[in-house]
């Protein structure tokens, strides 16, 4: 920005941050922006900040949430990749093996 102040927090190697038998298909370097800005350049532009014609969203690591009606969730740890199976438990939809993410629900 104009202002000077640095668009990112820090940058992470992807293997210091996920595992499991498809890290060869991630990102090699994943950036972590401050507060208030959404990274989302693509390669091709040169800019960090570029989101084009169509409608994209964002979310940061301390304001999402994931509303259950009608059901008790059994665990406080939630993760991110929880809502997956979860989603799919509610569906009546088998979750496969080998997921990241575990039910919410029982």
């Amino acid at each position: 920005p104009e202002s000077g102040e640095p668009m990112v927090e820090r940058a992470m190697r992807t293997r210091d941050i996920y595992q499991g038998p498809l890290l060869d298909q991630a990102a090699d370097i994943i950036l972590h922006p401050h507060r208030g800005y959404d990274l989302k350049g693509p390669i091709h532009r040169n800019t960090l900040t570029y989101k084009g014609d169509e409608l994209v969203g964002m979310h940061t690591y301390d304001d999402a949430l994931f509303y259950i009606s009608g059901h008790q969730v059994s665990r406080n740890d939630v993760w991110v990749a929880d809502p997956m199976p979860t989603v799919l438990r509610l569906l009546g939809v088998p979750v496969p093996d080998g997921l990241d993410g575990r039910s919410l629900v029982s």
